[in-house]
């Protein structure tokens, strides 16, 4: 009689063992991964453009040419600048450009003095505005001045493009011996590149 109750709790059903924590965690891993995966497929953070790739940008945008004159040697030189009116019909100061190239030029050549220049530019009724100047008359200008080249400047605009073009012109057989043109650019971009060019 006392095996009874033995036997009866023999024959209930085993105690089934419940899941494992990892058995768990499958589904909520599953679920989990799903965002880590989409993260992954994320596009990269793109770093910033360096100070060196804004530089090649501005290069590219600089055209530098020069000319092999034979015999001829430019180591001093007298800048002046033609007052030119970019795209928005807005005149634009050439001597102040003169200024800048000038300062940018000292090293590579030896540069007139623009006190001196001045001089001479009066001396020939000349105006250093450079507004009714030709190039002919201002290159040989730098060249009254005792320089073997002389530096113009220039500003303008070219199909909606602005534009700053600097030339060498030789003053004993009058050609161009380098010539800088940027489009979209600044004058100290156009300088750098001419420097690089010349260094």
């Amino acid at each position: 009689q006392q095996a009874g109750p033995k036997e009866a709790n023999a024959s209930e059903e085993p105690v089934r063992s419940n899941p494992t924590e990892g058995s768990k965690m499958k589904p909520e891993a599953r679920q989990q991964a799903g965002p880590k995966e989409a993260n992954a497929s994320e596009e990269p953070v793109r770093s910033k453009p360096t100070k060196r790739s804004k530089m090649n940008q501005a290069e590219e945008n600089i055209l530098f040419r020069s000319a092999a004159i034979d015999g001829i040697q430019i180591s001093n030189i007298a800048v002046l600048g033609i007052e030119g009116k970019d795209c928005s019909g807005q005149e634009v100061d050439g001597q102040s450009a003169a200024s800048i190239a000038e300062g940018e030029l000292l090293g590579i050549y030896s540069v007139v003095d623009r006190k001196h220049l001045e001089l001479i530019l009066k001396e020939q009724q000349l105006s250093m505005s450079g507004l009714v100047m030709e190039e002919n008359a201002l290159a040989k200008a730098g060249c009254l001045a005792g320089a073997q080249g002389t530096v113009i400047v220039q500003y303008g605009c070219l199909e909606n493009n602005e534009t700053v073009q600097v030339k060498l012109i030789d003053c004993t057989s009058s050609n161009m011996y380098w010539m800088a043109t940027g489009m979209n650019t600044s004058l100290m971009d156009v300088m750098n590149r001419v420097r690089k060019e010349l260094d």
